[in-house]
């Protein structure tokens, strides 16, 4: 068995964190998550689990604080650190840090397990799919494996990492559909499908049954207020969401709450969220400016038709919040005063 103890420095449940759990202790490796920045905390949690590895997964508004931890750790001991998450994927200069060992781009449960299962065998790992790892003192940048299709091939998630932490009084969150079809330039999801342009469908959902098996660790785990579905995608596919919702319906009186593009949010998807009693949405809205959001956001839906959702959402009975940017680029004060 070989060890990687995950360093994480915001107090709320990641779901890639606990994937990343589950495809660990499925390969019968070990998975301890450290909450928290505190170095010496860090440093004791290091001396007492003796991991085989360090992993760090960044945002890159977290990248600073992580290199600096992991100095940190490199002048205590030589155990090999990983740094996984949006950061090093769409920023891979990162690994010239002289902190850091490897870093891994894109989905990192499989690479994970293969470096685990490395590491307990005493091979190399430099070839490793995903991983750029400095070896001989020059960086293996290997390139990406395919995407996981089907989704139901990565191993569950697993909650337990989060035990005795303050995450566990979080509500549950289920996260079932990775990527997004749509190109909004803020966001990193245009990066991503081009990185694995040609490496298969970017846009995928977890089956039904695996999808009930995600949300029932979930409401398990954390407690029981209405469950959040977290995937940015949520109606892209009507008769699969139909099924999971009646699925959901039958497994707990919950309500759920959801995240809506306005694109998606037709008068059969929002007729279907009525029937199953959703709680509440979430819609991006961003700006009330449509020039604000064609130009510079690329979001192509007008000022009406977000008017016309919110009464579809109303004879529903569905509250909903908006999501809003303000002091974008060339924005006038006329148009923040539209949003």
């Amino acid at each position: 068995m070989a060890k990687i103890l995950m360093i994480q420095l915001q107090p709320t449940p990641y779901a890639g964190t606990a994937y990343l759990n589950g495809a660990a202790r499925s390969g019968g490796h070990g998975f301890v998550l450290h909450l928290g920045s505190d170095r010496e905390k860090i440093l004791e949690a290091i001396s007492r689990e003796k991991p085989d590895l360090i992993g760090l997964s960044s945002m890159t508004c977290y990248c600073p604080e992580f290199l600096s931890i992991a100095r940190q750790i490199k002048q205590a001991c030589s155990i090999p650190i990983i740094m996984g998450g949006s950061h090093p994927t769409l920023f891979p200069d990162v690994i010239n840090d002289p902190s850091l060992d490897m870093i891994c781009r894109g989905e990192g449960e499989f690479a994970l397990m293969d470096l685990l299962n490395a590491i307990e065998r005493h091979e190399p790992f430099a070839r490793i799919p995903n991983l750029w790892v400095k070896t001989g003192g020059a960086i293996r940048k290997n390139p990406l494996r395919p995407l996981a299709d089907p989704l139901d091939s990565v191993p569950p998630i697993d909650w337990t990492c989060y035990a005795g932490t303050p995450v566990r009084y979080s509500s549950p969150i289920a996260f079932l559909i990775r990527g997004c079809p749509y190109s909004c330039t803020y966001c990193f999801n245009e990066a991503m499908r081009g990185l694995y342009g040609g490496l298969g469908k970017y846009v995928r959902h977890f089956g039904v049954e695996r999808s009930l098996q995600e949300i029932r660790a979930a409401l398990d785990f954390f407690q029981p207020n209405p469950l959040l579905f977290t995937s940015d995608s949520f109606g892209i596919d009507l008769p699969w969401m139909d099924e999971l919702l009646t699925g959901y319906e039958k497994m707990t009186p919950l309500p759920f709450i959801l995240l809506l593009r306005p694109e998606l949010a037709t008068d059969e998807c929002v007729e279907i969220l009525g029937r199953h009693k959703c709680l509440s949405v979430a819609i991006g809205v961003e700006s009330g400016s449509e020039r604000v959001r064609r130009e510079i956001m690329n979001r192509r839906y007008s000022n009406e038709s977000l008017l016309a959702l919110a009464e579809r959402l109303h004879r529903k009975n569905i509250t909903f919040r908006t999501y809003n940017m303000i002091g974008l680029p060339t924005e006038t004060d006329e148009e923040i005063w539209e949003t």
